[in-house]
């Protein structure tokens, strides 16, 4: 079989498909990677920001009972 112009393009063009398809679902997997990594983040930061306020608020109730326990 004999292969003109044609034919090597239209295979150039299949490898080209093939290429392109092979590196989208390469970056869609990593886009759900670091979705998923950001959803992660937010809720760790969150966890934070909770615990920070909790460790605030017993801090207010350590001081407000220390003073009482001077005061008494």
């Amino acid at each position: 079989m004999k292969f003109n112009s044609h034919g090597y393009t239209v295979i150039a063009l299949a490898l080209v498909c093939l290429v392109a398809y092979h590196y989208r679902s390469k970056y869609t997997d990593q886009l759900d990677t670091s979705i998923k990594l950001q959803s992660e983040l937010l809720e760790q930061q969150n966890e934070i920001v909770n615990q920070q306020e909790r460790i605030r608020r017993l801090s207010e109730l350590d001081n407000q009972h220390t003073k009482e326990l001077a005061n008494a």
